[in-house]
């Protein structure tokens, strides 16, 4: 059997070259082709450009990044002319915390077109529904650590080729790392399907209509699939979420359509629940409490189209419970409240969910313009977040005397080995005339090996390293005296390694 990457490779993008290998091919492309060029976007070479990489600082790694993507900026990490193909693409920053990845936004061009075929928050876009970053491996996505987020979606073009990112966040967000790998002289037609995604947050569904994962879709191509986030109001409640089924209406479906499933944690592939687990086409990311998230890619099972596709997932639940629940039962807030229904006697029951989704599909030109974007209050609303606790202390210099008001930065080393930036970003905070710290949501709760307090001027570092840590959520943790130390760039980055 093929590779799976086989099966999503539009044959008339990948066969130019194959005859002068006698028709062999590797994940969907010719072993060599005296036509297709392969080609690569940095930030060192923002063209792609034969023989220009690497050329900065002598050759010595001199701009590996774009260094700051400022808050409000739009930045395009890479336009290119066609035709080609958009093989894989690596994104990387230091700050990965819920808030900023969600409004960090993607828009990709096809063409000429004005309006973009992809759209969707950089945590959502690879599959990280509630903007946790954490590792995981797909057929199409992988999120190497929850650090390295690398998409193998095959992205054809035949003109033109626009990725910009946006950073609709309230502040900076710090280094920008990409690298897009491409090639350049791929067949594509005015048949070839083009790749879109699209994101879609509702708060609060409606009961009795079923969220809607995609619609408006005009053209031939696939549906490739979808991650979808559920932020469970139910849990703690002991009644189950996930008896929704998945619909798909093709070409001109109405009142039912042509593919329904059996349930939503049968849509991602398991049953009787759902737990944590990553596959190559289907997967859930992260259960953790409140917040749910799978996926499921239909690279093996393609799902065509040659006109429309509508797909939408119900909010269904089960309470365990023969008969309706009542306003005086444990559900009676959510029956009063009008987010339980039940209209016969069973398990099942209506439900009211806050949903949040991204679709992956394929489909000829032009795209219609999708729904207004989610804005960012929407966008930000109830992401994955460990509560926090708060730490204070005299904070003071080497030689004892308080660091007076002086605005610090705090990030601990978590004992996972994550940062704290990553969950909940840098906490900041000033002292005061006696050199008083305190910041009232530093840290994420937990036991952190190390707690790194400072502030850096003229090109110097002055830190405070403080071991063994215990944060409560909703406390503030006395540290004492922080006493700070002049620190070099490369002391630091020791530091860091040492870690």
């Amino acid at each position: 059997m093929r590779n799976h990457i086989l099966c999503l490779t539009i044959a008339a993008l990948v066969c130019a070259g194959c005859a002068s290998t006698g028709g062999f091919e590797l994940f969907g492309t010719p072993l060599y082709s005296p036509t297709i060029k392969s080609r690569a976007i940095t930030a060192e070479n923002p063209r792609g450009e034969v023989g220009q990489g690497g050329q900065e600082l002598g050759g010595r790694k001199g701009r590996p990044c774009l260094s700051n993507l400022e808050k409000g900026q739009v930045y395009t990490f890479a336009e290119i002319e066609g035709p080609g193909v958009i093989r894989h693409m690596w994104i990387t920053t230091p700050r990965r915390e819920p808030r900023m990845l969600r409004n960090l936004i993607l828009r990709f061009y096809w063409d000429d077109q004005a309006h973009p075929s992809v759209e969707a928050p950089l945590s959502d876009f690879f599959g990280l529904c509630h903007g946790r970053a954490e590792h995981y491996e797909s057929a199409f996505v992988t999120v190497a650590e929850g650090k390295g987020f690398n998409s193998y979606f095959v992205m054809p073009f035949a003109k033109k080729a626009k990725l910009t990112i946006a950073n609709e966040s309230d502040l900076d967000a710090g280094m920008f790392f990409y690298h897009v790998d491409y090639t350049l002289g791929d067949r594509v037609s005015a048949a070839t399907p083009y790749f879109h995604a699209q994101f879609r947050r509702v708060p609060n569904t409606t009961m009795y209509e079923d969220y809607v994962i995609l619609d408006g879709v005009k053209g031939k191509g696939r549906y490739l699939g979808a991650c979808i986030g559920i932020v469970d109001r139910f849990a703690g409640y002991r009644v189950w979420w996930g008896e929704g089924e998945v619909k798909m209406y093709i070409d001109g479906d109405t009142e039912y359509p042509t593919i329904c499933g059996t349930g939503s944690e049968d849509y991602a592939g398991s049953a009787w629940g759902l737990g944590q687990y990553a596959g190559r086409e289907l997967g859930a990311p992260c259960i953790e409490d409140r917040h749910i998230s799978f996926y499921r890619f239909h690279g093996h099972d393609p799902v065509y189209f040659n006109e429309d596709i509508k797909v939408t997932i119900q909010q269904i639940g089960n309470d365990g419970r023969f008969e309706p629940a009542s306003e005086d039962g444990r559900l009676g807030k959510f029956v009063k409240s009008g987010e339980y229904k039940k209209d016969h006697r069973g398990g099942n029951f209506e439900r009211i969910d806050d949903v949040c989704s991204t679709a992956y599909w394929y489909q000829t030109l032009p795209t219609q313009p999708f729904p207004p974007f989610p804005d960012k209050a929407l966008r930000s609303l109830d992401l994955f977040a460990i509560p926090p606790g708060g730490i204070k202390g005299t904070v003071v210099d080497a030689d004892g005397k308080p660091v007076a008001d002086t605005e610090m930065g705090c990030r601990a080393l978590m004992a996972d080995g994550k940062m704290s930036t990553e969950i909940m970003g840098w906490s900041s905070a000033r002292t005061d005339a006696a050199g008083l710290l305190v910041m009232e949501e530093a840290l994420p709760k937990g036991v952190h090996p190390k707690v790194f307090i400072g502030y850096m001027k003229d090109r110097q570092i002055h830190v405070a390293v403080i071991e063994n840590v215990t944060i409560v959520a909703g406390e503030i943790a006395d540290l004492g005296t922080i006493r700070l130390k002049p620190m070099s760039f490369e002391e630091m980055r020791k530091l860091r390694e040492s870690e």
